[in-house]
């Protein structure tokens, strides 16, 4: 899919969304392979989250900004750069883990988040929500396929 035709995509996703009040929390992923970092990663616990976010958003985020040369590739960064553009207030935090596959540690890096202004009315009981966590990733295992 070309650069282009993920900008389209977040037009589209824009486009029946009322934008008044609006804020936008993007969650990614990647290999921590690809984090830039001028010191050695191995003093890094991974997981770990990195934060951009647009001029219009006003909050703090709940980890450090995503520190130069690293880049947001993909349909994420095209939706915060439409929101840039727009000025809509967002936020995308981007989680760096040592696994190709979304995994209950890699879900629990954005725990934190989950403190944030905008999703607390959100948030219901997560006293379960580890082993709840655990069930629906071996769930999604034993259905995937190796060799797809």
């Amino acid at each position: 899919v070309t650069k282009g035709r993920k900008y389209l995509e977040s037009l589209q996703v824009f486009g029946n969304i009322q934008k008044r009040n609006l804020e936008v929390i993007i969650l990614s992923s990647c290999s921590v392979t690809e984090y830039k970092s001028p010191s050695s990663i191995s003093n890094i616990t991974v997981p770990f989250l990195r934060a951009l976010k647009t001029s219009a958003f006003q909050e703090t985020p709940h980890c450090p900004l995503l520190e130069q040369p690293n880049v947001i590739s993909g349909l994420s960064a095209a939706v915060l750069s439409y929101c840039q553009v727009r000025q809509i207030p967002a936020v995308l935090y981007h989680c760096y883990s040592d696994v190709t596959t979304l995994d209950s540690l890699t879900i629990e890096a954005f725990r934190p988040l989950l403190a944030c202004k905008s999703l607390v009315s959100f948030v219901k009981d997560t006293s379960r929500s580890a082993e709840i966590l655990k069930q629906l990733v071996d769930m999604s295992k034993i259905q995937s396929n190796l060799y797809t």
